[in-house]
C-alpha cells in the first residue's frame, strides 16, 4: 500500500512538471519560427536586389531597341543602380598589358603566327615578296648609303663610292676613313670640309623613290621605324616623320660648335661649306669656335638607341626590310639578332652581302633600289599614290630573286 501511494504521487509530480514545461516549448517554437521568417525574407530581399541588379546590367549593353526597358529598371530602384567599374577595368588592362610577361606572351604568339606556314615564309618569287610586304602592318626597314646614290649623293664603300674618291685625292692621311675620324677633324677641320659639299645637304638634293616609298608605308600605316645609318636626312625630306627615324650616325642637317655649342641649321652653313671652307661660330668670341656637324665620327659614342629601341620594339615586328646597306658596321650589324627569328627578313639590295647575324636573311631581291621599289609600288597596286611610277612608260628591269640559307644560297627569278 506504501510503495503504491508513493508512485502514484511521484507520477503525479512529474505530469504537473510537464505542464508547467509546456508554455515554455510553445514559445520557443514559436521564435524559432519567427526567425526562420525574417532570414527567408532577407534571403528574398536578396535575390531580388541582385536580379534587379542584373536587368539593370543587362539593359545598358543592350542597343536602342532595348535600352528603354532596361532604363526603366534602373530608374525604378534608383538606390539601387549598378556601379559604373569600366575606368577601373581599362586601368587594370592597361597595367596588365605593359606587364613584362604580356609583352613576352605577344612575342611568342607572334612567333607561332608567323612560323604557322613554312610554305608561306618561302620567298622564291616576286610576287611572294610583294604579298609579304601586303600582309605585313609593323615594317622595319634598315637602310644604309645605297638608297640615296640615285639622289647624287656617293655611298661610302663601293668602287666608286666616296672612300674610293677621296683615296685618288692624295689628301695627307693613311687612310680615306681617317677623314672621318674625330681626332683628325678636331685636329684640322680643313680635311673634313675640303670634301664635305660632296654629301652636304644644302637643299638641292630630293629625295628617291626609295625615300618616298617609305612615306608610303607611313601613309599605309604598315612602318613601324627606319633605322638609318645615313646621314643626309632624306627619309625626313620625304615626309617620314621623326619619331619614325632612327638616325644610327647621327645627320648633316645640323651642326654644333664644339667650344660653346651653339646649334646652327644645315642650310645656314651650306653656302660655306660649298665653297670649301670652315664654318665657324658665330657667337663665339674671335669666331675661333669650329662647327662640327651633328654626325658620329669614327671615335666618338653610338647612341645606345637604336639597341633600346629594337629591344624595346622587337616583339612588335612583322618584316624587316634591309636596303643600300652592308650591315658591316655596327650597331646596324647587330639590330637584325635582337629580333625573334622567325621575322621574316628580305634584302633588297645591289649585291649579296656576308650574313654576320645568326638568323639568315629570308630572301633577296638584288637590282637597283629604284628600279625594284618601283615594281614593289605596282605590284602592291599603290601607283595612284606615287606619279613618278605612274608616268614612267617603259619599267625597269625586275629585280633577281635569290632564296637565302644558312649554307647556301639559290637563285630563282
Amino acid at each position: 500500500m506504501g510503495d503504491e501511494s508513493s508512485s502514484s504521487s511521484s507520477s503525479s509530480s512529474s505530469d504537473e512538471a510537464s505542464n508547467a514545461l509546456l508554455p515554455l516549448q510553445l514559445l520557443l517554437h514559436s521564435m524559432q519560427s519567427r526567425l526562420r521568417q525574417k532570414s527567408a525574407k532577407k534571403k528574398n530581399k536578396k535575390r531580388k536586389r541582385i536580379k534587379r541588379k542584373r536587368m539593370g546590367e543587362s539593359a545598358d549593353t543592350d542597343d536602342e531597341d532595348g535600352g528603354a526597358a532596361g532604363a526603366a529598371v534602373v530608374d525604378s530602384h534608383p538606390t539601387k543602380q549598378p556601379r559604373n567599374r569600366s575606368g577601373k577595368a581599362e586601368a587594370r588592362a592597361k597595367a596588365k598589358s605593359s606587364h613584362p610577361t604580356q609583352r613576352k606572351r605577344a612575342m611568342i604568339k607572334r612567333e607561332e603566327e608567323i612560323e604557322s606556314d613554312d610554305d608561306e615564309n618561302l620567298i622564291d618569287t616576286f610576287a611572294k615578296a610583294t604579298e609579304l610586304i601586303r600582309k605585313s602592318k609593323r615594317i622595319v626597314i634598315l637602310c644604309g648609303a645605297g638608297i640615296s646614290v640615285s639622289c647624287g649623293i656617293p655611298d661610302f664603300r663601293s668602287p666608286t663610292g666616296l672612300y674610293a674618291t677621296l683615296a685618288s685625292l692624295g689628301l695627307p692621311v693613311a687612310e680615306p676613313e681617317d677623314l672621318m675620324d674625330i681626332n683628325t677633324f678636331v685636329d684640322t677641320p680643313e680635311l673634313f670640309y675640303s670634301f664635305a659639299k660632296k654629301i652636304w645637304p644644302d637643299g638641292s638634293i630630293l629625295p628617291s623613290l626609295t625615300h618616298r616609298f617609305f612615306k608610303l608605308l607611313v601613309d599605309k600605316r604598315k612602318l613601324l621605324r627606319i633605322y638609318t645609318q645615313n646621314i643626309d636626312g632624306l627619309e625626313e625630306a620625304a615626309g617620314v616623320p621623326k619619331a619614325k627615324i632612327t638616325y644610327c650616325h647621327g645627320n648633316l642637317r645640323t651642326a654644333r660648335c664644339l667650344k660653346c655649342k651653339r646649334k646652327a641649321s644645315a642650310a645656314d652653313l651650306a653656302p660655306i661649306v660649298a665653297k670649301g671652307e670652315v664654318p665657324y661660330c658665330v657667337k663665339c668670341p674671335g669666331g675661333t669656335g669650329v662647327m662640327k656637324p651633328d654626325m658620329v665620327f669614327f671615335g666618338e659614342r653610338v647612341s645606345g638607341d637604336v639597341v633600346g629601341k629594337m629591344t624595346k620594339e622587337s616583339a612588335k615586328v612583322d618584316l624587316v626590310i634591309v636596303m643600300g646597306t652592308s650591315l658591316a658596321v655596327a650597331p646596324m650589324s647587330r639590330v637584325l639578332d635582337l629580333l625573334p627569328a622567325s621575322v621574316p627578313r628580305l634584302l633588297l639590295n645591289r649585291d649579296l652581302i656576308t650574313n654576320r647575324c645568326t638568323t639568315p636573311l629570308t630572301a633577296a631581291l638584288l637590282g637597283d633600289a629604284d628600279s625594284t621599289i618601283h615594281h614593289l609600288i605596282t605590284g602592291l597596286g599603290w601607283v595612284d599614290d606615287c606619279l613618278e611610277v605612274a608616268s614612267v612608260e617603259t619599267p625597269p628591269p625586275l629585280p633577281r630573286v635569290v632564296v637565302l640559307g644558312t649554307d647556301a644560297t639559290a637563285e630563282v627569278e
